[in-house]
């Protein structure tokens, strides 16, 4: 266990800031592990630059126009890159369920971070499908299926990491249950998507 250990970076979002509470709103893990929002004062903020042993690595993002326009080719090329680099990349896309599912399964289970991630990815994608669908690149009918699928997706994802989480807490494991909803997973969101692209070409 690397816990307590070693020293490793950590990305941090930070997402806001309050002048008068002299504080700055960042998103990353907890000390549980658990990837949630967090205050930070601007003190600590100060001592934490100034004690790290080595050196910290930012990266700032400042759009100069507003509003963002959504290049709907742009995103139809990254959901099919997606996909199809997934067949022939290790560690990108569609590889990530495989590798997972052939190699990686015990990193999944000891590894909480990980269904985190996976989850978050999923609710991203459900809220993704809504957006499309307010600024009318989806039409209704499109929408109703597409929405019901990954919501039903998100809903999965869920359940794997509530599974994944009661399993690191009990003696009792369930590693049949959970490589059976990952492989739902993988089907179903390579199905959604497949459909996403068509719909987005019959705007």
């Amino acid at each position: 266990n690397a816990c307590g250990r070693y020293h490793f970076f950590h990305s941090n979002l930070v997402y806001g800031y309050d002048d008068e509470k002299k504080i700055i709103y960042i998103l990353g893990h907890d000390t549980k592990k658990r990837y949630t929002t967090t205050e930070v004062t601007y003190e600590n903020l100060r001592l934490a630059f100034e004690k790290q042993e080595r050196y910290v690595n930012y990266i700032s993002i400042d759009y100069p126009y507003s509003p963002y326009k959504l290049n709907i080719d742009k995103a139809k090329e990254i959901i099919n890159d997606y996909i199809i680099s997934g067949e022939r990349t290790r560690g990108f896309g569609f590889s990530i369920y495989d590798q997972i599912l052939n190699e990686d399964m015990q990193t999944l289970l000891d590894d909480i971070r990980i269904s985190h991630f996976l989850y978050e990815h999923k609710c991203i994608l459900s809220m993704f499908v809504r957006f499309l669908y307010s600024r009318k690149f989806i039409k209704h009918e499109n929408y109703i299926e597409l929405s019901k699928m990954f919501d039903t997706i998100e809903n999965k994802a869920l359940i794997l990491r509530n599974l994944i989480l009661k399993n690191s807490m009990s003696t009792k494991k369930n590693i049949c249950k959970i490589q059976s909803i990952l492989e739902e997973l993988k089907i179903n969101e390579k199905k959604g998507l497949n459909i996403l692209i068509s719909a987005l070409n019959n705007q």
